[in-house]
């Protein structure tokens, strides 16, 4: 499934309860590309408080990762811009976070870990999420979720 659509900065909330807050009941790994400053942490954002997350959530670019708990669930939200390899998130033992049942993870600059993603046992577990820019249009945005089912 492929869902392409057109939002501004007031739409987030929208997008975030109608789009992303639905597959929380399917998928557990979230990624999330696009360019810097896109709004892909201001989208987690609006998810996580939506899921009940009273914490103030931060990109967690020189800590690789925060996590907030809700409601019985923990949600990881990953920034591997800084991380170098498939190796290095391994080493860092954040796989072992995506064999958690009680959590989720939004995980932004996906691409350093896209060979481990590809495993059959995580395929069905992962939304993509993209989000970029209109170039014609500086205040909104264009986000694409796609879904192997």
């Amino acid at each position: 499934m492929i869902v392409k659509l057109k939002f501004n900065s007031e739409q987030v909330d929208q997008v975030a309860k109608e789009q992303v807050i639905p597959l929380l009941q399917k998928y557990s790994i979230f990624t999330f590309t696009g360019p810097l400053g896109a709004g892909k942490t201001t989208l987690i954002r609006s998810v996580l408080r939506q899921c009940g997350v009273l914490d103030g959530v931060t990109s967690p670019t020189f800590g690789y990762v925060n996590s907030y708990q809700s409601n019985g669930v923990i949600y990881n939200h990953f920034d591997l811009y800084r991380i170098a390899s498939v190796d290095e998130f391994m080493a860092l033992g954040f796989d072992e976070y995506f064999a958690n049942k009680n959590s989720v993870s939004f995980v932004e600059w996906p691409d350093v870990i896209s060979s481990m993603l590809t495993s059959q046992e995580l395929k069905q577990k992962i939304c993509n999420i993209k989000i970029d820019y209109i170039s014609d249009d500086i205040s909104s945005r264009v986000i694409q979720i796609s879904t192997q089912n």
